[in-house]
C-alpha cells in the first residue's frame, strides 16, 4: 500500500524520488530514508476502514493539533530521534533535476497527550513506547521537519 522508489545512479549521479511522493527506499532496509505526510495520507486511506479518513495537516501547530487528540483523533507528528536537532543527510537529484538533502534523525511519532509543558507521544524508536518531551523542544524539532503531521477522523 505505501508507495515507495529506490535510488538509481546515473552516470555517477545518484536519482531518487522525493519523500514527498514516495518512500525513498525500502521501510524493511536500515538504509531507507522515508517520506512526508502527503505519501502516509495516501497510504492511510488505502487501507483505514470506512467511516475513517486521514488528512495531512501540514502545517498546523502543534497546539491546534492537541484539539485533535482531545477528540481523541490520532496524529502522527514528523520530528526527530529523541528530539535530538537534525542535520544534514543523504543527498540525491529529483527527476525535475533539484538536489535534496534527507534531515537525518527524521523520526514520526504519534501524538497522544499534552499538559501546560510537556506533549506525550507514543514513540516507535528503540521501543520507547510512551515518551514526555518539553513542549518548546518539540516545536522546534516539529518546525525543523516543516511541522508535517497526519490526522485520522470519522468521515
Amino acid at each position: 500500500y505505501l508507495e515507495k522508489e529506490d535510488f538509481t545512479e546515473i552516470g555517477g549521479v545518484l536519482y531518487g524520488p522525493s519523500p514527498y511522493d514516495k518512500f525513498v527506499g525500502n521501510p524493511y532496509d536500515k538504509d531507507a530514508m522515508g517520506c512526508y505526510a502527503p505519501v502516509i495520507e495516501r497510504m492511510m486511506n488505502r487501507v483505514l476502514p470506512e467511516g475513517l479518513t486521514a488528512e495531512d495537516t501540514t502545517g498546523t501547530s502543534l497546539d491546534r493539533l492537541t484539539r485533535e487528540i482531545d477528540r481523541g483523533n490520532p496524529v502522527l507528528v514528523w520530528a526527530t530521534m529523541n528530539m535530538k536537532a537534525s542535520s544534514a543527510g543523504s543527498s540525491w537529484r529529483l527527476d525535475n533535476g533539484e538536489s535534496f538533502t534527507w534531515p537525518s534523525g527524521e523520526h514520526c511519532l504519534v501524538l497522544v497527550g499534552y499538559d501546560s509543558k510537556t506533549y506525550y507521544f507514543n514513540d516507535p524508536y528503540q521501543n520507547n513506547g510512551l515518551m514526555p518531551y518539553p513542549r518548546e523542544l518539540v516545536e522546534r524539532r516539529f518546525a525543523e521537519l516543516g511541522c508535517q503531521s497526519v490526522t485520522v477522523r470519522q468521515t
